[in-house]
């Protein structure tokens, strides 16, 4: 049997797509890597950036790493990138995420 991993650091919060991407992840928090493990939100685009993206749909020069409404599939993103997702502009949309952050040798902290 294949176990999967859950990250140790979790989110489960609602948003509104209308303002904006929410920041799951900063840069400055992201000193050595980061293993997104899984995400689920309705609508969702994630995008990776080392600057917080503008208002819109993550189109504006950033990098969309993927858009999804589940993932549980472990997504590396490199150190000092940040982790944004955007959302449907509609009222509340929950958003439910687990990940880890590395060490300097790549271990999970």
């Amino acid at each position: 049997m294949t176990m999967h991993t859950i990250g140790k650091n979790s989110v489960v919060t609602s948003v509104n797509g209308s303002f904006g991407a929410y920041k799951l992840v900063g840069p400055e928090q992201n000193l050595h890597g980061v293993i997104l493990r899984t995400m689920n939100g309705y609508a969702t685009t994630v995008v990776v950036s080392a600057t917080p993206p503008a208002k819109g749909n993550g189109s504006d020069g950033k990098v969309i790493a993927f858009s999804t409404t589940i993932r549980t599939e472990p997504f590396l993103v490199p150190a000092g990138l940040g982790i944004y997702f955007f959302l449907s502009p509609d009222y509340n949309q929950v958003i439910n995420a687990t990940w880890d952050y590395l060490n300097a040798d790549g271990t999970v902290a």
